[in-house]
């Protein structure tokens, strides 16, 4: 009988196995290696792209040197370049590994089309990788390329949020495609360069925008420094010297001026300068700009900004100081009006030492500047032509003062005499003459004494306009001075009427004129007197804040609100509103008012009509001499 075979392997093939299982363990460990190398390499790569990125943000340069460098070693490659877009074009941002005629080749850029596999990448939106690039149906294949040796080539878009912004591309020299985790790494990078560029454009954005800031405070703070030489004084040469200077300084010109328009001779004439040599100024003061001449001249019809881009044109500017802003090294202008309430009052001029156009900014930074400007010549326009006015109505006002002055005396002297000689005729007459004639010397009488009452009121009134009313201050006791005040008006009150006085107790002695407190007091008291036919006339006085007020209330027919300030006006007196006049020369509010200013004082009204007024004269305790 047969031995039945030993199922166990021998121990060769134990051995063989073990062998074959070693060298699989011994490859995969290998593999393992490979791929953690690969690992760490790129880890270490994206780690120093990380570097420069955080290094400085704003280095775009930098970022994509590394990148490229890193993709062409770590992906096998000859070559690698980065392309931005711009529009429809690919402009190069970044190259390594390229000949010095390859590199020609690509400053020169690509155009958005399928001829390149670059552009096939940004129109696309994803990797394209091509085999052999010198078979590729559809590519443009260059002499450049031949001498390069571009094969298999492989392109990564770089997408960020605002679209394709470029593309990121490497190529080898001979025929061997880009495997997937080579693609992925690829694709890393360009996500890197995505966020340097995203960086780089928020860096600058930001930086524009610290710069525009930084200009809007400046130019703020020079505007607010112009307003408050506007407001603060008349002087329009040193006004308009602070705004062309500001104004020159902030453009960031060479040079400027300001003119103002004499419209009656239609011409320009120099105000002020800024940088300007000491030769063109003299000759630009010289020689006024006339209307239609120069930049400055076309102002006056075109009413808008006036560029000159160049000086040198013959044709572009015609001006008899062309040849002197040429010597001066000036070579272009700009002119803004001036305007107010669309009146032209004059121009602001800046100039540079270099041909060409202005900013849009900087003509509305002027524009600013020139309103300004037409504001502080209005404002001295104003200020001269109220000057001359001033002038002219003092000069009026002495003249009045000295009519009124002078036909006063002269009429008092024949008044006296009428009355004088009326009561003459009154007193020894008076039982020889018939009722009717008596009642006509009555008549005579009253009327001259009324007369005389307002020649003594224009008389007062003229000597306070003339300030030839001088306050002489004594100490006095305002309630004694107050209770003869009302003992004088007693016989003007009626039966109907009661005339009190309420006086606070402890009222301070004063320092006052006592005839000016005496005749505003009797003014006012004779005026509720007048338009008080029963109820009340009540004084009051009493202290507060080292002042004294001093009240006259009556329950009179009173004035309406719109009346209030009117009253204290000259020869103004309240219609009664009953049909009755109650006489008076309009005069007395409007001197008592004059009087207690004069005195640091006032007088001022308040009523309710059908109910009565209060006027209050409100006086310093102690009057104190004005400062000369």
């Amino acid at each position: 009988m047969k031995a039945d075979r030993d199922p166990r392997p021998s121990a060769r093939a134990r051995q063989a196995a073990l062998a074959a299982d070693g060298a699989r363990l011994h490859e995969s460990l290998a593999h393992c290696r490979r791929e953690l190398s690969a690992a760490l390499e790129q880890q270490a790569a994206t780690g120093e792209i990380l570097r420069v990125l955080s290094r400085s943000p704003s280095d775009l340069q930098s970022v994509l040197d590394t990148i490229i460098a890193n993709a062409t070693r770590l992906c096998q490659a000859n070559l690698a370049f980065v392309m931005l877009r711009t529009g429809g074009r690919l402009s190069l941002a970044a190259r390594t590994g390229c000949t010095p005629e390859f590199a020609d080749y690509l400053e020169r850029g690509f155009e958005l089309n399928r001829e390149t596999t670059t552009s096939r990448a940004a129109l696309d939106g994803k990797p394209v990788q091509i085999a052999d690039f010198m078979t590729e149906p559809g590519v443009r294949v260059t002499e450049s390329h031949h001498r390069e040796r571009v094969h298999t080539v492989l392109a990564v878009p770089l997408l960020g949020d605002r679209g394709v912004l470029g593309v990121l591309t490497i190529w080898r020299h001979e025929i061997q495609p880009f495997s997937d985790n080579q693609i992925a790494l690829l694709q890393t990078f360009a996500d890197q360069a995505v966020i340097a560029i995203e960086n780089v454009r928020l860096f600058n954005e930001l930086e524009a925008r610290t710069t525009q800031l930084a200009r809007t405070v400046a130019q703020l703070k020079a505007l607010s420094e112009v307003g408050d030489a506007v407001s603060s004084t008349l002087d329009l040469d040193t006004v308009l010297d602070t705004i062309v200077s500001r104004a020159n300084q902030l453009a960031g010109m060479e040079g400027g001026a300001i003119y103002e328009y004499e419209e009656a001779l239609q011409e320009f004439r120099l105000r002020a300068t800024d940088r300007m040599p000491d030769e063109l100024v003299d000759v630009l003061r010289s020689n006024p700009m006339a209307k239609g001449e120069g930049a400055i001249g076309r102002l006056a019809t075109a009413g808008e900004p006036i560029t000159i881009r160049d000086v040198a044109d013959g044709d572009a500017y015609q001006s008899r100081v062309r040849d002197i802003l040429l010597s001066c090294g000036y070579r272009s202008l700009l002119a803004v009006p001036l305007l107010r309430n669309e009146r032209l009052l004059g121009g602001l001029v800046v100039s540079r030492k270099q041909a060409g156009g202005f900013d849009p900014r900087v003509i509305d930074l002027l524009k600013s500047f020139a309103t300004q400007s037409a504001l502080a010549i209005q404002n001295a326009r104003l200020y001269r032509e109220l000057e001359a006015k001033s002038r002219q109505l003092e000069v009026a006002s002495r003249h009045k003062s000295a009519f009124l002055t002078n036909m006063s005396h002269e009429l008092r002297t024949p008044l006296n005499a009428i009355i004088g000689f009326t009561r003459i005729v009154m007193r020894h007459s008076h039982d020889r003459l018939d009722p009717k004639q008596n009642e006509n010397l009555d008549k005579i009488l009253a009327s001259g004494q009324h007369l005389l009452t307002l020649i003594d009121a224009v008389l007062d009134l003229a000597r306070v306009e003339a300030g030839r009313i001088e306050i002489e201050p004594v100490e006095v006791e305002l309630a004694p001075v107050l209770e003869q005040c009302m003992r004088s008006v007693e016989p003007l009150v009626g039966e109907s009427v009661v005339l009190a006085g309420a006086f606070d107790r402890g009222l301070p002695r004063m320092l006052v004129d006592e005839g000016k407190l005496r005749q505003i007091v009797i003014n006012l008291l004779s005026n509720a007197a007048k338009f008080t036919v029963q109820g009340r006339v009540e004084v009051g006085a009493r202290e507060r804040d080292e002042r004294v007020e001093v009240t006259v209330a009556d329950s009179g027919i009173g004035i309406a609100a719109d009346k209030l300030e009117l009253i204290f006006g000259e020869f103004e007196q309240v219609d009664p509103g009953d049909g009755h006049a109650r006489g008076g020369t309009g005069l007395g509010l409007a001197i008592a008012r004059r009087l207690a200013r004069l005195m640091g004082g006032d007088v001022r009204a308040a009523s309710v009509p059908g109910a009565g007024s209060t006027f209050t004269l409100s006086l310093p305790v102690r009057y104190r001499v004005p400062a000369a």
